[in-house]
């Protein structure tokens, strides 16, 4: 993952800013912000096709899915993203920075894409 041009260091605050001013996602991780790069046909069907596959699971239980609008914090960390899909079962607890962010994914879902991969199975799937 490559980060913005200059090696300023971010808080949160400072994300939630950017997030809030325009229109592209971003990841937050380790002080720095990442742009987040548009999916391609494959992605976005695979982004559907997880959810359909979960509802039969969830339906009339606790759990409920969430899309790719769902910002998720893991707060031991600091790592802030947009996973593909992220069912919550139980009531949603929400960042203490930000009520629009959810701290307690049940699971999270990505769909690889090439240039993500690797930071997907290393330092992301590690937080």
């Amino acid at each position: 993952m490559s980060g913005l041009a200059h090696a300023a260091h971010y808080t949160f605050r400072d994300y939630l800013a950017l997030e809030e001013s325009g229109n592209v996602k971003h990841e937050f991780y380790q002080g720095e912000i990442y742009a987040m790069a548009g999916g391609t046909p494959a992605h976005a069907a695979l982004q559907v096709a997880v959810p359909s596959l979960l509802f039969p699971q969830i339906r009339g239980g606790t759990c409920r899915a969430h899309g790719a609008v769902l910002r998720v914090r893991v707060l031991a960390t600091g790592l802030a993203t947009y996973p593909d899909v992220t069912p919550v079962c139980g009531p949603r607890e929400l960042d203490p920075e930000d009520a629009n962010t959810v701290v307690n994914p049940t699971v999270l879902f990505e769909v690889l894409s090439p240039g993500t991969a690797e930071f997907d199975r290393g330092g992301k799937f590690e937080n």
